[in-house]
């Protein structure tokens, strides 16, 4: 009798054990808790603040955030091997490289859904993941290179629309008589350049042609780090000299627009800031700059310019803001992307990862910085963050600029634009 009340009492003592244990895991349940250290890298810091301020909207009293922002003149895998749970970078060689670089067995696994609820097929394409099949780079934000045109100028010169590169040079030599200068952008600034002649070789000649271009710039670096002028130079030639090299078409329009002084003389010494002055007096009728550029101008000011409109069947080719004669179907669109990387094991990664792309959020961080969301069923500020998404969503997995592409570190990407230019130049007279 004895021994079967001490086993009556062992048991309910086990028992009691178990549902304690599983009490205290139903209430912790769904209730994320420690700490995350999140790093940026190569962000504008205005559009960092606001990130980071969205990602506190996720911090309880159990979870404490912390965030550096890393040194964008060191290679970005030498600052991410420890000391950070969660990236915040612009997409691109460099992004990839850490994606590359994580332990495939050990990197966070990523729910392979995160994106399929309200994002679109280009969106989820442009996700990257590893060996094992995880999800190990998110797209946040998108961003783009517009092509801006004054609404006074197509008044004043009598176009009705503008569809292709013909009739985009048909008005700007139009408005050579009636303004100082017709085509303005931050030509010295390695960014603005590199996403410029992106987005004219993916109109003209293709996302392979732009793979390509990544492909030789990056092979060329890695072979003659040290490279002097007259190397670069020639290597230019060697992928634009040619019908069959991947920027000869880019290269050939830039250096027709400045011969034919479509484009201000000195575009290639032209600073963001100066093309801000230009949008401010009126001096200029068409304008290229990034969406993030765009933000930082005054409304007041930006309100006179218009960008293309948005996609219209015209004979079968789809019109966007870089014309082509490819339909949507054909086409991948320069489109500079924020994503997310996790660097651990941390279980905060996930939960934070999956905050950021939450509608209310994704709404918020559109609405302050100005790009677009990637999630499809998100209000956005304006018309212009709409058409990215718009575009994108009707597109092919956007491309990133050669700026992101081609390069890990600032110098050597400045580097090869300053002889980007000498070329251009060379073959201008």
């Amino acid at each position: 009798m004895k021994k079967r009340n001490k086993i009556i009492i062992i048991t309910g003592a086990a028992v009691f054990a178990i549902a304690l244990v599983l009490t205290i895991i139903l209430l912790t349940l769904g209730k994320a808790s420690g700490k995350l250290s999140v790093a940026f890298y190569g962000i504008d810091e205005n559009q960092a603040a606001v990130i980071r301020d969205e990602i506190q909207k996720a911090k309880t009293d159990k979870i404490s955030f912390s965030f550096r922002t890393l040194d964008e003149g060191t290679p970005l895998p030498d600052q991410v091997k420890s000391g950070s749970d969660l990236l915040i970078t612009p997409a691109g060689k460099n992004a990839f490289s850490v994606s590359n670089s994580l332990d495939s067995k050990k990197s966070p696994a990523l729910s392979s859904g995160i994106l399929s609820s309200g994002t679109s097929v280009s969106i989820r394409t442009a996700a990257v993941y590893n060996s094992n099949k995880k999800l190990v780079q998110v797209p946040i934000l998108l961003d783009n290179m517009e092509l801006l045109v004054s609404t006074k100028a197509l008044k004043n010169t009598g176009t009705q629309t503008i569809t292709t590169w013909d009739d985009i040079e048909e008005f700007t030599t139009k408005a050579k008589s009636l303004y100082p200068f017709s085509i303005v952008f931050a030509g010295s600034d390695s960014e603005t350049l590199l996403s410029l002649v992106t987005a004219l070789t993916e109109a003209y000649s293709g996302k392979k042609a732009c793979d390509a271009a990544s492909d030789l710039i990056s092979a060329f670096f890695e072979r003659n780090p040290t490279a002097d002028s007259m190397t670069c130079f020639d290597f230019v030639k060697e992928i634009a000299e040619t019908p069959d090299t991947p920027l000869y078409t880019a290269t050939q329009v830039l250096s027709r627009w400045h011969r034919e002084r479509l484009v201000h003389p000195n575009v290639f010494q032209m600073t963001k800031n100066d093309v801000a002055k230009y949008l401010e007096n009126d001096y200029s009728v068409l304008t290229f700059m990034t969406l993030s550029d765009h933000r930082k101008i005054d409304s007041n000011i930006m309100n006179r310019y218009t960008t293309l409109p948005r996609a219209l069947n015209n004979g079968g080719n789809t019109v966007g803001f870089f014309p082509s004669v490819r339909t949507a179907t054909g086409r991948n669109l320069t489109c500079p992307m924020i994503v997310a990387i996790p660097l651990s094991t941390n279980k905060l990664t996930k939960y934070t990862v999956e905050h950021i792309l939450k509608t209310p959020i994704q709404e918020s961080l559109s609405a302050k910085t100005g790009l677009s969301p990637v999630l499809s069923n998100c209000t956005v500020p304006d018309i212009q963050a709409d058409d990215v998404r718009f575009f994108v969503a009707a597109t092919n997995a956007p491309i990133q600029p050669l700026s992101a592409s081609a390069f890990t570190e600032k110098s050597r990407r400045d580097f090869f634009a300053k002889e980007l230019i000498n070329y251009i130049l060379s073959i201008s007279f």
